[in-house]
């Protein structure tokens, strides 16, 4: 088991390493369909500010991933809960923030909706308007913001939930809530998203409290979203009155 574990380290550092070049064409071929441009240079990539912190948080996703040259390195920690120290890998890590790569399947929704065309760069280049993802996606949240709020919500859950067991794996409860039961991460983190917090199943691990932080935080986000949508939604509008 081991072995395998070792030799799957190395196939996500190679397929890591070609996800860090596609990251570099994606900015660049979005350049080139906005701008028009056709040298190749640093201007590419980092044309305004918001491009920079983009590029920021795309190396903090895809960067890290399980690899052979940290496969025996654990990070200590202690619980001040159980009154124990425990090593948790730092590959475990990796792979909990490799997770976030599900990313790219909310971008390929975005990407691929009526308001991002090419005849939609026409009109918002016209009109004298920046067309970045925050456009389908201002698009996408006056059109069907229902479905927009399910994907983000049902993505965050899913990615919070497992990253969750993977660091509440080294506490074995053996009871009803225990977290090594996916099912009992995935209430728990629900739960903490809806903001009602039952308390029943709570985190042990620092990491795993760090999870619930960001499930808490994202998920009082998307009750925001979701009451903005609704009172839209329910608004009487045009002939309607």
């Amino acid at each position: 088991m081991e072995r395998v574990s070792h030799i799957c380290s190395y196939l996500t550092f190679i397929l890591s390493v070609f996800l860090w070049i596609s990251i570099y064409y994606d900015k660049t071929l979005n350049k080139i369909l906005r701008e028009g441009l056709q040298e190749k240079s640093l201007k590419m990539i980092f044309g305004t500010w918001k491009e920079v912190v983009e590029f920021i948080l795309n190396i903090l996703i895809f960067f890290f991933c399980p690899n052979p040259f940290t496969y025996k390195i654990e990070i200590k920690f202690h619980s001040n809960e159980k009154l124990l120290d425990y090593k948790i890998p730092i590959n475990s890590i990796f792979t909990s923030i490799c997770l976030f790569r599900i990313w790219f399947i909310f971008k390929l929704f975005l990407v691929s909706s009526v308001s991002y065309t090419q005849r939609s760069f026409r009109i918002c280049k016209i009109n004298g308007v920046e067309l970045d993802l925050n456009f389908p996606f201002k698009a996408n949240m006056t059109d069907s913001a229902l479905t927009v709020n399910l994907y983000l919500f049902l993505m965050c859950l899913i990615v919070c939930s497992y990253d969750l067991r993977i660091f509440e794996r080294y506490f074995d409860r053996n009871d009803e809530t225990s977290l090594d039961n996916y099912l009992n991460n995935i209430w728990c983190v629900f739960i903490t998203m809806t903001t009602v917090g039952y308390g029943d199943i709570i985190p042990v691990s620092f990491l795993g409290r760090v999870i619930i932080i960001i499930s808490c935080m994202f998920g009082v986000f998307l009750m925001g979203l979701m009451v903005v949508s609704v009172t839209s939604y329910l608004n009487i509008v045009g002939v309607e009155s």
